[in-house]
């Protein structure tokens, strides 16, 4: 196949595949998802996203309260979500070791918390959310994330009720 119009190619290549882009305005991310067809572009998908420094402040007190000496607050970030298809109220996400060794970022984590189901919850249970994604970090700080059943440990309901127990004492 030669590719001697560039602008062919790329027509041909964004008719084929589903194209992803993040744009960042005024302290808000916004996340599309266009699907291309022969014929035209269509908007199939738009998520925003913007900080949410009242997150951070609860994140914070928690790991404090809770005393995850593992956790670096410096590198957990709060994002507040609109938009999103998912059924989760809230989500973490990591920052693996490999972008430290080969570009310089350290082990991070972003909480997202999805506002259309989050902010409608209590606030008790707005922080055994927070909680609950908390404890998907590793004592190692890797940037890799605790699934909900591993070998020596458990995130459910009645482990974050134990938490949350411990916390208000």
């Amino acid at each position: 196949m030669e590719f001697t119009n560039s602008n062919t190619t790329v027509k041909y290549i964004l008719q084929l595949y589903l194209y992803t882009y993040l744009l960042y305005i005024n302290n808000t991310y916004c996340s599309c998802i266009y699907i291309f067809s022969a014929k035209k572009c269509m908007l199939h998908y738009c998520m925003d996203y913007v900080l949410a420094p009242d997150i951070k402040k609860v994140v914070l007190f928690l790991i404090e309260r809770l005393k995850m000496e593992h956790v670096a607050p410096k590198h957990i970030y709060c994002i507040r979500s609109t938009g999103s298809k998912t059924r989760a109220i809230a989500r973490i996400w990591g920052m693996p070791k490999l972008f430290n060794e080969v570009v310089g970022i350290h082990p991070s984590y972003i909480i997202e918390v999805i506002a259309e189901r989050f902010d409608k919850q209590s606030e008790e249970e707005q922080i055994k959310t927070l909680i609950h994604e908390l404890m998907h970090i590793p004592k190692t700080f890797s940037g890799s994330l605790l699934p909900h059943r591993g070998r020596y440990h458990r995130i459910n309901e009645t482990e974050v009720k134990k938490l949350l127990k411990k916390m208000k004492m």
